[in-house]
């Protein structure tokens, strides 16, 4: 049905902001003895791509990543989202990759092999690939979990997205915020304006639909979280207080 891609040239590229509402600077705070961005790193770069960077807005999170091993570029502040942040990278590496990742920084759960899972949808010749879950009943009116309207054609594994939103939802799936872009998917995303949807959900994949890109989705294992918030903190530190 769909053409196939074999053999990419991968990169991911990490946007990490410190400037973050809900959980200020969270980037560099520690659980398990590493900063945030640390642990996120560590699970792409066992994911096997061509090369791994972190695009950020802060001075102090590029040195930090520097001094573990990883790469860093400091990137405009006022860009609106992690995808304008990657575009923005992309664009200044000018370095030529079948598929670009936007593996967001507060992930420090997702596995390796779920971060390579996300080119499924482009293989199949989407224009922006994502991943999906079974959404837990407690999640269904909880609105920090964005819910993924997807339709499956018979004895197809990658689903088409048709929206996303916060309100509560009885049915669909669980969105895990990751995307892969081909190189022109991302570079027409780059020259796009903020929607009017996205601007109300808080939710750049909006755009990408809002403008004719079409998203495919991969159903996933589920994964255990984001840190977000000081609770999603107080919860990784204890997690790892128990297994380091």
């Amino acid at each position: 049905m769909y053409k196939v891609m074999t053999n990419m040239k991968t990169l991911i590229i990490i946007p990490s902001r410190a400037a973050a509402s809900r959980l200020p600077n969270k980037p560099l705070l520690e659980f398990g003895d590493k900063p945030l961005v640390q642990h996120v790193w560590e699970q792409a770069v066992q994911a096997k791509a061509s090369r791994v960077l972190v695009a950020t807005d802060s001075q102090d999170i590029v040195d930090k990543v520097q001094a573990f091993g990883g790469e860093a570029m400091l990137t405009d502040p006022a860009l609106p989202s992690g995808t304008d942040r990657v575009a923005h990278a992309y664009t200044a590496l000018s370095v030529p990759f079948d598929a670009i990742i936007n593996l967001q920084g507060d992930m420090p759960y997702i596995l390796p092999e779920q971060i390579t899972q996300v080119l499924s949808p482009l293989k199949a010749g989407f224009d922006v690939g994502t991943l999906v879950y079974e959404m837990d009943p407690a999640e269904q009116s909880n609105p920090n979990a964005v819910k993924a309207i997807v339709s499956f054609e018979q004895d197809e594994k990658i689903g088409q997205c048709h929206w996303f939103l916060r309100a509560p939802l009885s049915y669909g799936y669980h969105h895990a915020g990751v995307y892969a872009f081909t190189p022109k998917s991302l570079k027409i995303i780059a020259t796009l304006p903020q929607s009017a949807h996205e601007k109300i959900e808080k939710l750049e994949q909006l755009r990408f639909l809002e403008n004719g890109l079409t998203i495919g989705a991969s159903v996933c294992a589920p994964i255990e979280g984001e840190i977000n918030t000081p609770d999603d903190l107080a919860k990784a530190r204890e997690k790892f207080k128990n297994t380091v």
